[in-house]
């Protein structure tokens, strides 16, 4: 698919194609590299999560594996991937949340890395992120990741940086989730020239 079909398949009322959409765009986008990154989305039998070992940019609808309320695997051609505990708990936390979308994008992991929080520099930032707090490093894969993002999202969070690993976000769509991660990945890049430029919010 073209870029323009990609981003039009985001409105998809199959939501399998929708998330394929939103998977091959954050690896076109350089969100996610090799096998990094993964995403999910609510649907009515439960939810559909991305695989474990797939590179985003080759997912397809047919590749994305279905698990029930509880997040178990509704067969067993395909594990779901390693942060399904991560998605979980952001959807208990959160019962609004549609679809989530974890990235490890460059500017997004390097303020992971270093432990920065994401002030809002712009209008923009503010109204559709609001202040992005960077977590202390929980270990990949683990209940612990998920707990603290839980916590954030308690706390007001819209969208949450993983301490030394990446950032992940959750909207009420797949289309806004995707939309959520890009625009988190242009406000860490901002946030990155207005230090290294002397600056401050005026």
């Amino acid at each position: 698919m073209t870029m323009t079909h990609l981003c039009q398949a985001l409105t998809s009322e199959n939501r399998a194609v929708a998330l394929a959409a939103a998977c091959n765009l954050v690896y076109a986008r350089r969100l996610v590299t090799s096998l990094s990154g993964n995403a999910s989305c609510r649907v009515p039998a439960g939810f559909l999560c991305t695989p474990t070992g797939f590179c985003l940019g080759e997912v397809t609808a047919t590749d994305l594996v279905a698990l029930d309320a509880a997040w178990r695997p509704m067969s067993d051609i395909r594990l779901p991937s390693s942060e399904w505990r991560l998605h979980a708990a952001i959807y208990r936390a959160l019962p609004a949340a549609g679809a989530v979308v974890h990235t490890h994008s460059r500017a997004a992991t390097l303020m992971a890395v270093l432990g920065r929080d994401i002030a809002p520099l712009t209008p923009e930032m503010d109204h559709f992120l609001g202040n992005v707090p960077c977590l202390p490093f929980a270990p990949p894969g683990t209940d612990d990741v998920g707990a603290g993002v839980a916590r954030a999202i308690n706390a007001g969070a819209r969208a949450v940086l993983l301490g030394s690993h990446g950032a992940v976000v959750w909207a009420r769509d797949v289309r806004l989730a995707y939309y959520q991660a890009e625009l988190l990945e242009a406000s860490c890049s901002l946030t990155m020239a207005v230090t290294l430029a002397g600056g401050t919010r005026a």
